[in-house]
């Protein structure tokens, strides 16, 4: 299986590589700022982050993705920094190279000068481009940690947003109607249709939210009759839940059980 190819890969054969423990040792005590920040993205809309893909999540989304960006920019400018220095040091080297290629005993004092001031730049330049090796090894951390967060978040959404969505059988208590719905769940909302086998039929209008769903009844010819009242049982096939009717002169019950399950198979399970 071919290795994974990350964008930290990208340092480990640099020709500056022997700085690498180094840096990794630097970058371990510095990993804490970033799950901090992390931790503070993801639990600070935490309770809201629950609306199964609705602007909250999308919130989070955006902030990462922004913060993603910020960094993928900072690569940018931190490497154009360190090729102008790469450029600096071959500069350096080429003015050694032709000062030393000179028979000694025709150096002047200004060359000399100029040896010394060129060995003092290059270990400047040394430290700089070290340092500038550290912070993109933190940067390419930090930018797979959020590109992790986005995955997962990513995948939360499309998971929360298939939840609900297609057939269900539907069965109410004590009346014994039964009937099909068809349910379209967008992030919190849910719309949908239903035919009972008394004839009725109509529209579905509601929530989802914590794994709790809401739905009001709106019949094709007697408008709003009632609402649903559930909660998505653990495996995602089925709700249970409550039924309440809006019909208090009708002298049949009000409220009662209902269950909702996937697919015509299951309708009897």
């Amino acid at each position: 299986m071919p290795q994974k190819h990350t964008s930290r890969n990208k340092l480990l054969f640099f020709p500056d590589c022997v700085w690498y423990l180094e840096i990794m040792e630097r970058w371990l005590k510095r990993t804490s700022r970033m799950m901090v920040l992390l931790m503070f993205l993801g639990t600070s809309v935490a309770p809201m982050s629950q609306d199964a893909g609705g602007p909250y999540q999308r919130m989070r989304l955006v902030s990462l993705q922004t913060l993603l960006s910020s960094k993928q920019t900072l690569v940018q400018r931190k490497w154009k920094e360190f090729n102008r220095l790469n450029r600096k040091m071959e500069d350096l080297i080429a003015s050694d190279v032709e000062i030393l290629s000179q028979n000694p005993e025709k150096r002047t004092a200004d060359e000399a000068v100029q040896l010394s001031v060129n060995a003092e730049e290059r270990v400047a330049n040394g430290k700089k481009r070290k340092e500038l090796l550290v912070d993109l090894v933190d940067l390419y951390h930090e930018m797979d940690s959020i590109q992790d967060e986005i995955d997962k978040l990513r995948d939360a959404m499309r998971s929360n947003q298939q939840l609900l969505n297609g057939k269900w059988i539907l069965t109410m208590m004590p009346s014994g109607v039964t009937g099909e719905v068809f349910l379209n769940q967008e992030g919190t909302l849910v719309t949908g249709e239903y035919h009972l086998s008394n004839g009725q039929h109509g529209s579905l209008k509601g929530t989802f939210i914590k794994r709790i769903l809401f739905l009001e009844r709106i019949d094709s010819q007697y408008g709003k009759m009632g609402r649903f009242e559930g909660t998505l049982m653990s495996g995602d096939r089925s709700v249970h839940g409550s039924w309440y009717s809006y019909n208090f002169s009708s002298g049949k019950p009000i409220t009662g059980p209902f269950k909702l399950v996937r697919g015509s198979a299951e309708a009897g399970s």
